[in-house]
């Protein structure tokens, strides 16, 4: 996912007003920079704005700016409230922390969406013409077998007239 609407309003959503309320704008930019780094993640690995990053606890805290502890409090606290779904554990002695999301799916640029919905209709409509962008292209394509039909029709009023000019009376005698 290249980028998300991000509504002027949602600082004052219940959510995040409670999220300002408790960890000030430091809790409030925890919450959009981890949406980022979702939204990025699904977008590297194709995902239809699945809405969940996995990264080593370091590596979040790179990426965020905070220390450990303050990336456990400030993800607990997104939890608590139900921004987020937050779950650590340790995977070959290093500790991962995984958050996901259904917020993004709402947010997803109309590219993504389109692309999440296009993914979706190619399993269940199977023959179906799509261009470049996404669209539907089987009234195009419809259009594009009748121009073929004309050209062939064409071809053969051609071929009549040529074989007329022969002397012969039809394309049938020819054969």
């Amino acid at each position: 996912m290249k980028w998300f609407k991000h509504d002027t309003s949602s600082s004052r959503t219940e959510k995040l007003a409670m999220l300002k309320a408790t960890r000030g704008l430091e809790g409030y930019g925890f919450y959009w920079n981890v949406l980022e780094i979702i939204a990025e993640s699904a977008g590297k690995t194709g995902a239809s704005a699945s809405g969940s990053a996995c990264f080593p606890l370091q590596t979040w805290c790179g990426l965020i700016g905070v220390p450990p502890q303050t990336f456990r409090k400030l993800a607990e606290n997104c939890r608590e409230l139900g921004l987020f779904s937050v779950s650590f554990r340790e995977v070959s002695g290093v500790e991962v922390a995984e958050i996901s999301t259904d917020a993004l799916a709402e947010m997803a640029d109309e590219y993504s969406s389109r692309k999440a919905s296009r993914k979706k209709e190619q399993v269940e409509t199977s023959g179906e013409c799509r261009d470049n962008v996404g669209t539907m292209s089987a009234v195009d394509k419809n259009r594009t077998d009748k121009n073929r039909e004309d050209i062939d029709i064409t071809s053969a009023y051609a071929e009549a007239s040529a074989d007329e000019s022969d002397g012969l009376t039809s394309r049938a005698e020819k054969l």
